[in-house]
């Protein structure tokens, strides 16, 4: 989700250095979820920053696509790959009957012990009191709810 840290490009590789395009990325992420779901699994929780606005594909794949290629993205284009990227995933959770819990304004990796030891974004977070209400308001929420009703 976080296509604004410096180390997406690492992650990606992990998953899969072949990725090139969101629609790859995305191929992964479903082959991933489905190893998850063979062993068990029945709920996903994110850690979101802010409620981006919705965005489409072809504006998320263009973000996507310079991060690949290690060039500069800018806020808009960042905001518009995590508006896609949430959406796509949330849409991927209902068709497998996945459940969701979204963490929004998460303050990461308070615990500077933890966090040296553990490694980052491993529990010792609080929510933050900023507030991101203008992307969740009751529009944002019903375009989700309204989608993943009829998936």
């Amino acid at each position: 989700i976080h296509i604004n840290n410096l180390d997406f490009n690492q992650f990606v590789d992990k998953l899969n250095p072949k990725i090139k395009e969101l629609a790859d990325l995305e191929k992964e992420l479903e082959k991933r979820l489905n190893n998850f779901i063979k062993v068990g699994c029945v709920a996903s929780d994110m850690s979101l920053d802010t409620i981006e606005p919705l965005a489409t594909y072809q504006e998320a794949n263009i973000a996507f696509k310079k991060k690949r290629n290690h060039k500069g993205v800018s806020k808009l284009e960042i905001s518009q790959y995590k508006g896609y990227i949430v959406y796509a995933l949330l849409k991927m959770y209902a068709k497998y009957n996945i459940r969701s819990e979204l963490h929004i304004g998460p303050t990461r990796n308070n615990n500077t012990k933890a966090y040296i030891d553990i490694g980052a974004d491993a529990g010792f977070d609080n929510i933050s009191d900023a507030s991101s209400l203008t992307n969740l308001s009751a529009s944002s929420i019903k375009s989700y709810i309204s989608f993943l009703e009829y998936v």
